[in-house]
């Protein structure tokens, strides 16, 4: 059970805990300050009946009893007296008996006649009354002194000494019985005003605990689903730049092999391209100086005679059979190797993109490609942001180049199309064409080389903190899309 409570009690909001808490506080507090204060009002009720009580003995009992300072009885004249006091109305509507108390415990006067002179032992209440202090408090009569007043439930007991008026010395007690109808009337309406007002007080006090703490505790919930939510992000953003960490430790890595692979790209192209065709014109120029060689020395000596027969004979020797042909064919290597290094140069080279926005970039690349090799190249690039900085023009214009260079020689340059993508905080670029396609994992595995342009690709995109994606299967065509994150422009536009 306490385990129940217990788990029920941390579930509760602070604001609740707080509430049931302090109305519990309230509550014992103010019961206890309600029985403290109904407990004083009944207290200054009686005591304030008992001083009653004794203004009215000095002023009216105790010129009567003046001669029990001499006598230890009072006289027929003073009884008498005594008795037309308490048949006075007024007082008997409030005094049901009244009796008065000789020093040994007799009674020397009473509203009943058959207990004077009758001799009773003293009450504590009494004994004080004779050491000067007056008390007064509720009775249950069960002394056996109050045999004449147990027809009544309860009465309020008044003891009051009667002092003599020329010393002040106690020469009697004074004992007064008073109804408690009008005196339980007068305490239950002040007990029920105090109880009113201690309660509106408590609930006073407790609405403007309740509300501050509310407050703080609506603000503190409120504050708490805000770092909570907060964390998340955080934990989230760490996530994702853990993530990014590794991509770009990932490109950088690569990107080092990449140049590397590069290079060796280059290298090879030079070798296999314009070396060998200016190998060839090499050639065929030796091939030509060896013709020419032989056919000098078949000639006479070195030229002799006049200029014009020297002229003749070296026209002579230029038209020997084959040698303007091999200086044909060596002419046509030599424009073949300025063609092939002047298309390798174009590609490793970027047009300025500094001034121009990311469509603009985008549709050079496409123009380049289809100038280069006589294609088509359909674009849809409404959804590009204008300019996201020179780094992310840089990589689409090599991605968008390289893509469409695989797709002419790989694909023919069918149904080639080059188009932007939006999704939430990321942007994109896709390049699609129509041709027998491959499968992207083997080619993003290659460790040859022969797949070179998609790691580059791939590398270049995910050191910019995006991700790259190829979608192909045989005669689907093939898709290449790069994602870069929304960025704000960065440094690279000074």
């Amino acid at each position: 059970m306490i385990a129940f409570l217990r788990n029920k009690w941390a579930h509760l909001s602070l604001a609740r805990q707080f509430s049931l808490a302090s109305l519990l506080v309230l509550v014992v507090g103010m019961t206890a300050v309600g029985a403290y204060v109904s407990q004083r009002i009944k207290s200054g009720v009686v005591h304030e009946t008992a001083a009653t009580t004794a203004i009215y003995v000095d002023s009216v009992v105790a010129p009567l009893t003046q001669e029990l300072a001499q006598s230890p009885v009072l006289s027929p004249a003073n009884i008498a007296e005594l008795d037309e006091l308490v048949k006075d109305s007024s007082m008997r509507r409030e005094i049901v008996s009244f009796k008065i108390w000789g020093p040994d415990g007799r009674l020397v006067y009473s509203t009943t006649p058959d207990n004077i002179g009758k001799q009773y032992s003293l009450t504590e209440q009494a004994q004080r009354a004779w050491q000067g202090e007056v008390s007064s408090a509720l009775s249950d009569l069960d002394h056996e002194a109050h045999a004449s007043e147990r027809s009544f439930e309860r009465l309020l007991e008044t003891y009051s000494p009667v002092r003599d008026t020329r010393n002040g010395k106690v020469i009697a007690v004074a004992e007064f019985y008073q109804r408690v109808d009008d005196l339980k009337e007068e305490l239950s309406s002040a007990v029920l005003h105090s109880w009113m007002f201690l309660g509106a007080a408590f609930l006073v006090m407790f609405a403007l605990l309740a509300s501050i703490v509310g407050r703080g505790s609506d603000t503190i919930t409120r504050q708490q689903s805000d770092l909570r939510q907060q964390l998340v992000t955080m934990q989230r953003l760490l996530r994702d730049n853990e993530d990014l960490g590794r991509r770009v430790r990932r490109a950088a890595t690569a990107a080092a092999t990449t140049q590397e692979r590069v290079l060796r790209q280059v290298g090879a192209e030079l070798h296999d391209g314009p070396l060998q065709v200016l190998g060839l014109a090499s050639l065929r120029l030796d091939s030509g100086l060896a013709k020419a060689s032989a056919d000098r020395q078949g000639h006479d000596q070195p030229l002799k005679g006049t200029n014009a027969e020297r002229r003749m004979n070296g026209a002579q020797v230029m038209e020997t059979p084959g040698l303007a042909g091999d200086l044909e064919r060596v002419q046509n290597c030599l424009q073949e190797a300025v063609e092939e290094i002047r298309s390798i140069s174009a590609g490793l080279g970027l047009p300025e993109l500094g001034a121009i926005d990311l469509r603009e970039t985008v549709r050079r690349a496409a123009r380049f490609h289809e100038q280069r090799t006589g294609s088509k190249v359909s674009l849809d690039l409404d959804d590009l942001p204008p300019d996201p900085g020179l780094s992310a023009k840089i990589t689409f214009y090599r991605v968008v180049q390289e893509a469409l260079t695989n797709a002419y020689m790989h694909a023919g340059g069918r149904e080639q199309k080059v188009r932007a993508l939006r999704n939430g905080r990321e942007f994109g670029i896709s390049v699609e064409d129509k041709g027998p396609g491959f499968d992207p994992k083997q080619a993003m595995t290659d460790v040859n080389g022969h797949h070179l342009g998609l790691a580059g690709m791939r590398d270049r995109v995910e050191s910019l903190g995006g991700h790259f994606e190829i979608e192909s299967g045989p005669e689907t065509g093939t898709r290449v899309t790069a994602w870069l994150p929304q960025l704000a422009e960065d440094s690279d536009h000074a």
